[in-house]
């Protein structure tokens, strides 16, 4: 077993190198051309897990609440017509394309999960496998590490997002394909009406998470500042106006395949990677990437802390 091991560990100490030369001419890594959207040139390492764990893995739902779901599976390009959910679109983002299966019926990239609301509305947004995922590309074939280092580029991501909010409020052509997928042909005035005011309610969200997490520092594919981000989210928690920091301190996403060996996480290893210490690292991810919480406690039977309604979803 040992011996396995350190098979395992040069293998990845030496495919780390690799996207550093899988570069194509645009400066987007080659691993993200266009052949990755062909499911049969993947190549899964044996990292001892079974198809259902890495199911589990890519599409668990943690809390997450980006966008209403049937918005991002409907909403346009800022610029076209194709939609923005397209595997050719995300894959430009980074993110890795998945076929349709039972636990991504709509066939979303890796790391984008379904939140069910039956009170608001499902709603989209990212895992783990969003982030910690990678693919790399040699030789023609593309190598699939679970657990590895994502390329994708997320303030991208997010500002199309906005853009594509925006464009479908003010282009009349673009928000009539929008409410006729949504609620069918000549809907009433009041359907439609209504769905443009969901609709602006999301673009303000998303322009002013944009504004409060906005750096002049350039991200890039591969980087973010995620302690940044889920910083500013516990600011804005507090109800303060303008209650947030630059997260200008990018750094690159961290490898998770051999995290069940740690005592600590993160690249500062601040985080104890045991009981609560592990719960406490995943309920701050979620918060940070659009989990929904409500800084109120709530009381139980009338008097006692009940702790703070959320999307978060703590059994999973």
């Amino acid at each position: 077993m040992m011996k396995c091991k350190r098979k395992t560990s040069i293998f990845f100490l030496f495919i780390t190198f690799l996207p550093n030369i899988a570069v194509s001419v645009e400066g987007i890594p080659a691993i993200l051309d266009r052949g990755a959207l062909n499911s049969d040139k993947i190549i899964y390492l044996d990292q001892n897990w079974t198809d259902e764990d890495r199911e589990y893995f890519y599409f668990t739902d943690q809390g997450s609440r980006l966008l209403p779901y049937e918005f991002f599976l409907n909403l346009e390009h800022p610029d076209r017509k194709q939609r923005l959910s397209n595997p050719k679109n995300m894959l430009h983002y980074g993110f890795l394309p998945r076929q349709p299966s039972k636990s991504n019926p709509d066939g979303l990239p890796i790391g984008l999960a379904r939140n069910e609301d039956s009170r608001n509305g499902d709603f989209m947004g990212p895992t783990c496998a969003a982030c910690h995922t990678q693919q790399l590309k040699y030789k023609n074939q593309f190598i699939r590490i679970d657990g590895g280092q994502a390329f994708i580029d997320l303030p991208m991501f997010m500002d199309e997002i906005v853009q594509s909010l925006k464009n479908t409020l003010t282009d009349e052509n673009k928000f009539n394909r929008f409410a006729t997928r949504l609620l069918g042909e000549n809907a009433p005035q009041e359907e439609q009406g209504d769905l443009k005011h969901r609709l602006q309610e999301q673009y303000e969200k998303r322009k002013d998470y944009n504004r409060r997490n906005h750096t002049e520092v350039a991200y890039g594919y591969s980087r973010l500042d995620a302690f940044g981000a889920i910083l500013n989210k516990g600011l804005y928690l507090t109800g303060v106006k303008d209650n947030f920091n630059t997260p200008n301190a990018p750094t690159s996403y961290p490898y998770l395949w051999d995290t069940p060996q740690h005592d600590y996480v993160e690249w500062d290893g601040s985080q104890t990677n045991s009981s609560l210490g592990a719960l406490a690292r995943n309920v701050g991810e979620t918060i940070g990437v659009f989990g929904d919480i409500t800084p109120e406690t709530t009381k139980w039977l009338g008097f006692f802390d009940g702790g703070y309604a959320s999307s978060i979803q703590a059994d999973n």
